[in-house]
């Protein structure tokens, strides 16, 4: 009988590599590499140029940014 292999969520991992990072925003992997290259998104870089990895709490808070206030008060 073949046993049962889990495999761990990437998204509940602390550190996210750029398929986590991809998968957690909703964004393309494309999207994520261009906020890195651009130095707007926090990451580290890991052993080669694109072995990268990014805190979801880093992630939060490069969206955050894009954040529109909706000040429209009531009539």
């Amino acid at each position: 009988m073949a046993k049962a292999v889990l495999r761990r969520d990437p998204v509940g991992d602390e550190w996210l590599d750029i398929e986590g990072a991809s998968r957690y925003t909703k964004l393309s992997r494309h999207t994520v590499y261009d906020a890195v290259r651009t130095g707007g998104l926090r990451h580290v870089r890991v052993g080669g140029r694109l072995r990268l990895r990014f805190k979801r709490a880093w992630l939060d808070q490069w969206l955050e940014q894009f954040a529109i206030q909706n000040d429209v008060h009531p009539s």
